[in-house]
């Protein structure tokens, strides 16, 4: 039962990050629009979200795709948990230093901590579980 929440995790998480990091790396006027936010046709300013996005994206596509291999779905669920834990924690961060963001985003940080925590949670309990397995197996 643990192998298919974990194998569902890693799908789920990865094809978020696929969508919230391709749409930044691709149209990220259309993805800071819908929180009220006008990027215009500064090249700099793209390029500094774009970055993110590229990096969301491979994640995204490393995360779901460790779901296909026993061997990497805890190293899947450990880097959705950092992924996703390092940009809650960090808008967590930033409502106490820059004040409460548009609801959307509210509501994003939620489920990031959310993901990220669960996503920990299961690497915990893969990484124990083959730990165990390998003990069984050598003796």
């Amino acid at each position: 039962m643990l192998n298919i929440v974990n194998r569902l995790a890693l799908v789920l998480s990865g094809l978020i990050l696929v969508g919230a990091g391709g749409t930044m790396l691709l149209a990220p006027e259309v993805l800071h629009a819908k929180n009220g936010v006008t990027l215009g046709n500064d090249p700099n300013l793209l390029s500094e979200i774009r970055a993110p996005g590229g990096f969301l994206f491979l994640a995204g596509l490393t995360i779901a795709a460790s779901a296909a291999q026993d061997r990497f779905v805890c190293l899947g669920l450990g880097l959705a948990a950092l992924v996703y834990s390092s940009f809650g924690v960090a808008r967590v961060y930033s409502i106490f230093v820059d004040g409460f963001p548009v609801q959307s985003l509210v509501l994003v940080t939620g489920l990031e901590l959310g993901v990220g925590t669960l996503a920990a949670i299961l690497s915990f309990y893969s990484f124990r579980t083959d730990q165990q397995s390998n003990q069984r197996q050598q003796k």
